[in-house]
């Protein structure tokens, strides 16, 4: 898929995204691929923002506790929320993020996490923080549409993979603001 976005006096943006896959084993052919990458590769890819800067204004300086178990995804997730003008704690699991949020509880403004991780998921981790601070806004990455051991998390704000960087910007900038 090829994206192109102009907007006069600030330029043109062009994004190419191409799915990943497996090279064959020798000597066999391969019709197995693994998934489109949900993120862009390089982190903080400027690309994934509008070039007005409206969504690097909308951060107030608001921190992020991102919570997922892939670390590409996280690192890109990270880099891209880093460059909208968020601040970013990062971990890897629940148990980590639990203790990430007793260090920070009262700076963190959103939680991020990954719904399907190991051990703890992000559900658990979301109604674990909530019962530490009343209020947090709560952003729930997915990307199953109606699973039926989903179907709890339907309280929490959700964005589905795969998606783009200004998609996760935007969704970010929704849930922050929502009353």
């Amino acid at each position: 898929m090829i994206e192109v976005e102009s907007n006069p006096g600030c330029g043109t943006c062009i994004r190419v995204h191409l799915p990943a896959i497996e090279p064959p084993s020798s000597g066999q052919t391969s019709t197995r691929h693994s998934s489109i990458a949900p993120f862009p590769r390089q982190a903080g890819a400027l690309a994934a923002l509008p070039c007005s800067g409206e969504v690097v204004r909308e951060s107030d300086g608001k921190t992020i506790l991102l919570v997922a178990d892939d670390a590409p995804a996280r690192k890109s997730m990270q880099g891209i929320l880093r460059d909208a003008g968020y601040r970013i704690l990062a971990a890897s699991s629940g148990k980590q993020a639990l203790k990430v949020f007793a260090e920070y509880s009262g700076a963190v403004d959103l939680l991020i996490a990954d719904f399907r991780m190991p051990g703890m998921n992000g559900q658990e981790v979301a109604e674990t923080l909530l019962g530490q601070k009343p209020g947090l806004k709560v952003l729930m990455i997915s990307g199953y549409e109606h699973s039926p051991d989903e179907s709890a998390a339907d309280a929490f704000e959700r964005i589905r993979k795969p998606f783009c960087g200004r998609a996760l910007i935007e969704r970010v900038v929704e849930v922050i603001h929502s009353p």
